[in-house]
């Protein structure tokens, strides 16, 4: 494991600035061990708190953004590749993501577990409640355990009984195994009876005002909750975050007062391959406001570490509203489909105005026979996500890929639905939206990844599209070159075979590539190039995709 010196990271950035530009095509190949680490946790004074303007952030990203995008004119002169990636097309860890399931797999047990350390909440003893929150539709509150641990306490909407709390939990574990920061989510059922309030508690009113907090107040809010036959009411506990919250991320920029935040956030390719892991568990909701940066302390170092939160509207739910047919395929304010209604009068419908999905209101709308992943939409528009090329969107689908059904099927289960119908139905369409995903993408881009050489002087591979049960082997067609003159040494295709011998006189210190491609059902997929060096050994040391 290589982890990047703190001389060398500027440099580095304005390296992959440089080569995004376009000032060079040049493969620079090196012996230097694959960047797996980004160690982008410095110690660092602490940032100011950011609050972004809502309102400006939401008509900035629908109307002014997309409109200075258009007018970059670098935007056409360079690649758009995202810069935070390594020799092998990989994003390394950092304290934004971490490889999990998709490089390393998790047990089940694991899967199961996510980020999980304690068991929530303590349920020996009363909650205290320490602060109160009215606004939107359904409230929720902060509370202290007798451990002396905070959560924050969200309550299903009175008409969709568990299935925004099964939305968080499924939702955490998802992310969190494909390698994103997530807080601790746990399904808990308290009974209200025995809540207290902290002295100085405070709720506010219509207007605004606070007030201390009465008995009164709390019984009246918690009235038309519904109780399960025990008198106990089920909700989702979020355990508060460690360090110091300093406001949500932008998937725009960077933090200006964070040294270690080098990278331009659209720039990243964590979040623009996030695209489509939103798409496939639909969270039509991924924005700004749903993040969260955290100033903590580890050893003798103070940084920022970058966190997802809320997931109370993926899968087909808003917590206090199911998903219109709409969302998904069509941005808030979309232009685009605004001008093409306009333009036919609304005379022809669209695709999804008579898609179906299971009538439950724990499941809302959700389905699989319409979702495009290409097509998909977020409902606010995300920059980061206007960046997503399809290598990006390829990177994604590795994340989404390497859940099984069976592991999709035991990760649906945490969600505590008491209806198994719900559960196989919404497990189900995640799975045939997962078959989606790896048949458009690994179709778009060459699946062909993992390559590595043995000792016995044999090139070996993986076709992701084979391993992950979308189709059976292909025929695959190879050609070694010399890197330093371009000279073809062999050629040949493998019919069905992951593996090809290098020959036996190649040279000390000299760089090959091998040049892949799938031939299947007639047609032929880009290329993917694996570059070799030869030295006491041969080794794989950058992979590069015509996409």
């Amino acid at each position: 494991m290589q982890i990047r010196p703190s001389a060398a990271r500027l440099l580095l950035a304005a390296l992959a600035v440089t080569l995004a530009a376009g000032c060079s095509s040049t493969v620079h190949l090196t012996t230097d061990d694959v960047w797996t680490v980004d160690d982008d946790s410095y110690d660092i004074p602490a940032p100011k708190m950011r609050d972004p303007h809502y309102t400006w952030d939401w008509a900035h990203r629908h109307f002014f953004h997309p409109v200075f995008r258009l007018l970059e004119v670098s935007r056409y002169f360079r690649d758009n590749e995202a810069v935070n990636v390594n020799a092998l097309g990989e994003v390394p860890d950092s304290s934004w993501f971490t490889n999990r399931h998709a490089k390393k797999r998790m047990t089940i047990d694991e899967l199961l577990r996510g980020p999980l350390v304690g068991d929530g909440p303590d349920m020996s003893a009363p909650w205290t409640i320490t602060r109160m929150k009215t606004q939107g539709a359904t409230p929720g509150f902060n509370i202290r355990d007798a451990r002396g641990d905070v959560y924050v306490i969200k309550f299903d909407h009175p008409d969709r009984q568990e299935a925004a709390a099964a939305a968080e939990v499924i939702g955490m574990l998802f992310f969190y195994a494909a390698g994103l920061n997530v807080p601790e989510n746990f399904l808990a059922d308290f009974d209200p009876t025995t809540l207290q309030i902290e002295e100085g508690a405070k709720i506010a009113d219509e207007l605004g005002k606070k007030r201390p907090l009465k008995r009164e107040d709390l019984e009246e809010i918690l009235a038309p909750i519904p109780r399960r036959a025990d008198g106990t009411i089920h909700v989702v506990a979020s355990k508060f975050l460690a360090g110091k919250p300093i406001g949500p991320y932008s998937y725009l920029g960077r933090r200006d007062d964070d040294p270690n935040d080098i990278y331009r956030h659209e720039d990243r390719r964590e979040l623009r391959g996030l695209k489509t892991f939103a798409a496939w568990i639909n969270h039509v909701d991924i924005k700004g406001p749903n993040s969260l940066d955290m100033f903590v302390t580890e050893g003798d170092r103070s940084f920022v570490r970058h966190y997802l939160i809320d997931f109370g509207t993926v899968l087909g739910i808003s917590s206090q509203r199911s998903h219109e047919p709409s969302e998904g395929h069509e941005f808030a304010i979309d232009q685009k489909e605004i001008a093409k209604a306009t333009v036919t009068l609304g005379l022809f419908g669209k695709p999804w105005d008579d898609a179906v999905s299971m009538d439950d209101p724990r499941v809302g709308f959700f389905e699989a026979e319409t979702f495009r992943p290409e097509k998909w939409k977020e409902t606010y528009r995300n920059p980061a996500f206007l960046e997503t090329t399809p290598l990006d969107a390829y990177w994604g689908a590795k994340l989404v890929m390497a859940f099984t059904p069976d592991e999709i099927r035991a990760i649906v289960a945490e969600g505590g639905y008491s209806s198994p119908a719900v559960t196989e139905y919404i497990a189900d369409i995640l799975i045939q939206r997962r078959e989606k995903v790896g048949r458009y993408w690994y179709s778009r881009v060459a699946p062909l990844d993992n390559f590595s050489v043995e000792r016995d002087g044999v090139v070996r591979f993986d076709d992701l599209g084979v391993t992950s049960g979308l189709w059976g082997p292909g025929a695959y067609s190879y050609r070694l070159v010399r890197h330093a003159d371009g000279a073809e040494l062999d050629s040949g295709v493998t019919d069905g075979s992951t593996s090809v011998a290098l020959p036996a006189d190649l040279t000390q210190g000299e760089f090959y590539y091998y040049e892949f491609r799938i031939e299947r059902d007639g047609k032929t997929s880009d290329a993917v190039r694996a570059y070799l060096h030869v030295g006491d050994t041969v080794s794989v040391v950058r992979v590069d995709r015509d996409a």
